[in-house]
């Protein structure tokens, strides 16, 4: 359950946007990955630094656009007509990608709506 109280009147600390990806990235499958495609991410972004919420929507925004770009790479493979059960299996591929991809953009958009 996401907490609804309000916590802008607390003092925000003084973390750098760059020490709280580190974090965040730290206990992920590949740290050094992550930490590259979130500051990538959060150059544009002030508000990544001090808060939590903005650096979970971004990541979701980031994992969304690497799998839609995953899931294009495999749209232009020249797989041969011949070979069916490679082209199913591209197929089945794509098809989980874009999934993911659904999912990512549906948990983007209810965190969104049950923030305050």
């Amino acid at each position: 359950m996401l907490s609804t109280r309000d916590n802008s009147s607390f003092p925000q600390s003084p973390i750098s946007a760059s020490s709280s990806i580190k974090v965040i990235c730290s206990v992920t499958r590949y740290p050094y990955s992550c930490f590259a495609s979130l500051s990538f991410a959060a150059i544009n972004s002030s508000t990544v630094a001090t808060d939590p919420a903005a650096l979970f929507k971004l990541s979701l925004a980031v994992a969304s656009r690497s799998i839609s770009k995953l899931s294009s790479i495999l749209s232009t493979l020249k797989i041969p007509t011949i070979d069916i059960r490679l082209q199913a299996a591209v197929n089945d591929c794509k098809e989980l990608l874009d999934d993911t991809v659904d999912r990512l953009n549906d948990s983007a958009t209810i965190f969104t709506t049950k923030m305050p």
